[in-house]
């Protein structure tokens, strides 16, 4: 049996987009492999770690200590055959200690000096650079993010899997009305219509672009006809963790004169998210730059039609079943916004081919592939 340690590197504030992962990957139990998840220097079978996950606001000046020292205590005591790091923050001699080594990158963007921290993208790059002889494979989330990381890191296509990420079909699904309008007026004193966005403050989350293409929107159904669809009430919503880009974003709403039709909430309990997702009239994610796009999934599965980024590996991910935008022409994400409000027959087809394409976005997939790989880098 081949023995594998994921690494879990700090404590999970939040059931983010990593956290998401590596549920994923130790979804599955496998005969051929004892999958073990390594936290503060001891191993957990993965499906038991799987099962008593819980995200919680901890912070600890020993997660230094557990990187540097705890992490590689464990992995001497367990002896993998392979060490996996689910995520490219990589911890200090990452590379050393026995089993052969995997790493999963997310995306590119930290390399990228116009979207993220040039900073950490270097930092990143360098934990990478440094050890890619001991490195046996990385594992990627889209087609576009292995090109990219060929460009960064000049790799041969042999080191790189593409192994795309999933929706948890379970938890997103589209919800019943009455109990969605219940919960988000409860929760987050929300009523219908409004359209939804996630992210951070990040500016590769383009939320300066979003306001100003929602203040579009709006100026356009104030001109519209009446007709059977009442939006002159509609709002946008945005959830997620400020950023450098949110106190301006909160000052051009107000500029525009909008500042009653944008809502912020800056943290959503990861058991209301599907019920945010199945209330909004759409879900508006003009990124700049994704290396995959969970909520992309997560909201088609709720039934919500998407518009979104023709960049990056946008496109990849939602085939035809969402609208693409130019994310860099403000016009341009109201103009798809308010198409698809008043084109109904437009909507319920999005909606169907929403539903259709996550279907083939399942983390038990994305799991088998994982076990599959291992398998492989080992006998290799």
């Amino acid at each position: 049996m081949i023995k594998v340690s994921i690494v879990d590197r700090t404590p999970h504030t939040r059931l983010n987009g990593v956290a998401r992962y590596m549920l994923g990957i130790t979804s599955l139990n496998d005969e051929n492999v004892d999958l073990r998840v390594l936290y503060w220097g001891r191993q957990q079978k993965a499906i038991n770690w799987h099962r008593k996950f819980n995200p919680r606001d901890f912070h600890s000046k020993l997660n230094h200590f557990n990187r540097r020292f705890l992490r590689p205590l464990g992995q001497h005591i367990f002896k993998p055959d392979i060490v996996h790091y689910p995520y490219h923050y990589l911890p200090p001699n990452w590379a050393e200690g026995p089993g052969k080594k995997v790493v999963t990158v997310h995306g590119a963007s930290a390399f990228s000096k116009d979207l993220f921290d040039l900073e950490r993208g270097e930092s990143i790059k360098h934990s990478l650079q440094a050890n890619l002889t001991s490195l046996d494979r990385i594992i990627t989330v889209s087609e576009w993010s292995k090109a990219e990381l060929i460009k960064y890191f000049e790799l041969p296509e042999s080191r790189i899997t593409v192994i795309p990420n999933g929706v948890n079909l379970e938890d997103f699904s589209p919800k019943n009305n009455a109990e969605t309008a219940q919960i988000i007026k409860q929760q987050y004193g929300l009523k219908e219509p409004y359209i939804l966005n996630l992210g951070p403050g990040q500016p590769r989350k383009n939320i300066i672009r979003t306001v100003k293409g929602f203040a579009h929107l709006k100026n356009k159904l104030r001109h519209k006809p009446i007709t059977k669809n009442d939006l002159s009430d509609l709002k946008l919503v945005i959830s997620g963790l400020p950023g450098q880009d949110t106190k301006k974003a909160k000052k051009l709403s107000y500029d525009l004169g909008i500042d009653k039709d944008v809502i912020w909430l800056n943290n959503v309990k990861d058991r209301y998210l599907p019920y945010l997702y199945s209330g909004a009239a759409l879900f508006l994610f003009p990124s700049l730059y994704e290396g995959f796009g969970i909520p992309l999934l997560e909201s088609m599965a709720c039934n919500t039609p998407v518009v979104t980024s023709n960049t990056s590996a946008i496109p990849e991910v939602v085939g035809n079943a969402a609208t693409l935008i130019d994310p860099l022409r403000e016009h341009d994400i109201g103009n798809a916004c308010y198409q698809l409000l008043e084109d109904d027959t437009l909507y319920r087809s999005m909606q169907k081919k929403g539903l259709s394409r996550v279907r083939g976005y399942t983390w038990e997939r994305c799991a088998q592939r994982h076990m599959a790989l291992y398998r492989e880098v080992a006998s290799a």
